[in-house]
Parts: C-alpha cells; sequence; structure tokens
C-alpha cells in the first residue's frame, strides 16, 4: 500500500518513447474499461474538457486480437499485440508505425497476489525501464507505474473507482482516470492502460470460471 501513495515524480529529462506524446505538465485523461471484449468497435480517450487525446481501435490480424492506439487524427502511434507463444508469463508487445518493436510488457512470474509487471524498451538491451503494479479491491482498481525497477518514483496512475449503485446508472461507470506525470510519454501510459485492463479481465473471467466449476 505505501508505493501507492508516493509522491508523482517528474521525469526528467523527458523521454519520449513513441514520438512527441511526452506531456508538459501534469496531465488527466479519461478511457473505457473492458477495452479488448469490445473488438472491431473504437472509441476515443479524452482530456478533462473532453477534448480527443488519442482513439483506440480493435482488431483482428494474423488470428490475434490487435488494438491500435491513434492520434486524434486517425494516425497510428502505437499497435500492441500480445504474443501468441507466450506460454510462461503474459507478454505485449508495442510497435511503432513502421513495424519496429519498441517495447515489450512482460507479467512478472514471482507469486504475488496483486499483479506485477515489467515494461523493456527495446533499445534498452534488457533494462526494466518502468515497473507497474496493481491493487484490487470492492472499492477501487488501482494501477501505478514507476520509473525502473522497485522504486517509489511514480509517474503515472490509471484509477477507477467502484461505486456499485453508480455502476448501474451511470455512462460514467466504465471509464477509468489516467494521471500522467510531467515528462512521461502519455502514449506509452495509455498504451500500458489497455494492457492493464486486458490482464484484469482476464483475471475475473478465471474467477468466473473456477466459480462455476464450484
Amino acid at each position: 500500500m505505501g508505493f501507492f501513495k508516493s509522491e508523482f515524480t517528474e521525469q526528467d529529462p523527458p523521454k519520449p518513447v513513441f514520438g512527441n506524446y511526452v506531456v508538459e505538465k501534469e496531465t488527466h485523461l479519461r478511457l473505457r474499461e473492458k477495452l479488448l471484449s469490445l473488438s472491431g468497435d473504437s472509441f476515443a480517450v479524452t482530456d478533462e474538457d473532453g477534448e480527443v487525446y488519442f482513439n483506440v481501435q480493435g482488431v483482428v490480424l494474423d488470428m490475434r486480437e490487435t488494438i491500435m492506439l491513434q492520434d486524434r487524427d486517425g494516425n497510428e502511434i502505437i499497435k500492441l499485440q500480445k504474443n501468441a507463444f507466450s506460454f510462461l508469463r503474459d507478454t505485449w508487445s508495442f510497435y511503432n508505425p513502421d513495424g519496429d518493436l519498441v517495447v515489450e510488457v512482460k507479467k512478472d512470474l514471482r507469486p504475488r497476489i496483486q499483479p506485477m509487471l515489467n515494461v523493456y524498451i527495446a533499445s534498452e538491451e534488457g533494462k526494466i525501464a518502468y515497473n507497474v503494479r496493481g491493487l484490487f479491491s470492492m472499492v477501487q482498481k488501482q494501477y501505478a507505474i514507476y520509473l525502473g525497477h522497485l522504486n517509489r518514483k511514480k509517474c503515472a496512475e490509471v484509477t477507477k473507482q467502484i461505486n456499485w449503485r453508480q455502476e448501474l446508472v451511470s455512462e460514467d461507470a466504465d471509464m477509468y482516470g489516467v494521471k500522467i506525470s510531467k515528462g512521461v510519454d502519455a502514449s506509452l501510459v495509455v498504451a500500458l492502460a489497455i494492457v492493464l485492463d486486458e490482464l484484469y479481465a482476464e483475471h475475473e473471467d478465471k474467477a468466473g470460471s473456477s466459480d462455476d466449476e464450484d
């Protein structure tokens, strides 16, 4: 719990991972929950004023579910694909528009109550550039993104407060809030939020299957 209470840290120097999407000030975005269940659908990631920041498009390529993160004009920024043969652990690959592998996201293999992901940038030769930790409860889903490996330098956070009455009546009930620190690549953070949401959805599906078997 202490890690989630840590202060936000600016990324200095700024680190553009997928081009010119580094935020110049603390930025707040909103995106939809349970993204990959909408394969073939599209929606917008918006800022606090409701202006489109990114677009997300679900497609199927090479028999794999694929997510395209696009700019507000529909130009591709990142192609996200779950590796079909990552038997030992969940692994996602992020490609740039030229088809070059830029980022790999791997689920930590060590036994944990809450999920942890390690984020590798292809050009940095195996170094963990970011690590992501999840905290799930009956009233909140929260993911924190940290600079480097196993430290308290939090640079982004993805949060959803769960209000069961609101879940039934509000159009905003399936929305995440995304908070990004200055100097961080917003496109990378949104892509990680998409992966995290998919992993959580898979966890819920497995839990539901176990309950049915019981």
